[in-house]
């Protein structure tokens, strides 16, 4: 019984965050690039997977490609005082990928209206997303592109194990063809705030959607 408990523990703290990475904002232009030293894609690339990482300068981080956090790993803010926005490139991505076992926690999330997703946890496991702020996603784009894409704050579609709490959604992009009479309007759109389409076990606890930015 000894043994069993032990080794319990042992893998238990294999999957515990070890460090925070700490990420200013250093005046970079576009935090996606990996190739730009203490960029947030260049950190994630050279720490991997496990660690905290905190972004500290309480000013808009701009991406121009999806952000892909590790598995196991935690992105934060620090109280919603740093945001991750979209840049140039941006156009029909998702702003942050999670992987199995992440946190995205106490961030902004600025789509711009050129990201189709703030927040995307499609077909993970264990995933949790707390006291997030999570605005603007696209608005202005065809009837016809929505058979292929569509416009959610935070899609956990097909996820298993999955928390969304504590989180203020505002001015989500519309569907033209499910809500009509908002497109192209500044308002939010209720139905895309968040999708849970064939997720399983999934949690969405204290949420506000807000239409007022």
């Amino acid at each position: 019984m000894k043994f069993v408990i032990g080794f319990l523990f042992w893998v238990r703290a294999l999957s515990l965050p070890t460090d925070t990475i700490r990420i200013a904002h250093g005046g970079i232009s576009d935090h996606a690039d990996v190739s730009v030293a203490n960029s947030i894609a260049w950190c994630f690339q050279q720490y991997g997977e496990g660690h905290v990482y905190e972004l500290t300068s309480g000013t808009r981080y701009s991406v121009g490609s999806s952000l892909e956090l590790p598995a196991g790993a935690t992105l934060t803010g620090g109280g919603m005082q740093s945001t991750v926005c979209a840049g140039a490139g941006m156009d029909n991505q998702s702003m942050i990928r999670m992987n199995d076992d992440s946190t995205v926690k106490d961030i902004t999330v600025d789509a711009g209206r050129i990201a189709t997703v703030g927040i995307d946890s499609q077909y993970t496991i264990g995933t949790t997303i707390e006291n997030c702020r999570v605005i603007s996603t696209k608005n202005d784009f065809s009837a016809a592109a929505y058979a292929a894409i569509d416009s959610h704050l935070i899609d956990i579609s097909g996820a298993t194990n999955a928390v969304v709490t504590g989180c203020t959604l505002q001015n989500a992009g519309c569907n033209p063809i499910e809500n009509w009479e908002s497109w192209g309007a500044a308002t939010n759109n209720y139905g895309n705030g968040i999708c849970a389409g064939r997720a399983v076990n999934v949690l969405i606890d204290d949420c506000v959607i807000d239409q007022t930015l």
